[in-house]
C-alpha cells in the first residue's frame, strides 16, 4: 500500500515540473517529426528523458552554487569574527 501510495505521490510531483507526458511508443527524435505532428501535447521519449536529464543537471547545478554560498557567508562571517571581538 504504502508503494502505490508513493508512486501515486512521485507522479503528482512530475507532473507538476514536466506536465507533457512521454509517448514510449513513438521514437521519433526528428523536429516537427510525425509524432510531435499529430500530438504536440506529448515528447517522444527520447526527447522526454533527455528534457529530464537537463532538468536534473540544473537543479544540481544550483544546489551546488548555493552550497558555496552559504559556505561563503560562513567563512566571511567566521574572518570578521575576530576583528570584532578586538574593537
Amino acid at each position: 500500500m504504502q508503494t502505490a501510495i508513493d508512486c501515486v505521490a512521485q507522479t503528482n510531483r512530475s507532473n507538476s515540473y514536466m506536465p507533457i507526458t512521454p509517448q514510449p511508443s513513438k521514437l521519433d527524435m526528428t523536429p516537427g517529426g510525425a509524432a510531435q505532428q499529430q500530438q504536440p501535447e506529448f515528447l517522444p521519449y527520447p526527447q522526454y528523458i533527455a528534457t529530464s536529464k537537463q532538468q536534473v543537471a540544473f537543479a544540481n547545478e544550483i544546489k551546488q552554487l548555493l552550497n558555496q554560498a552559504a559556505k561563503d557567508v560562513v567563512e566571511r562571517e567566521w574572518r570578521n569574527e575576530p576583528a570584532k571581538r578586538a574593537t
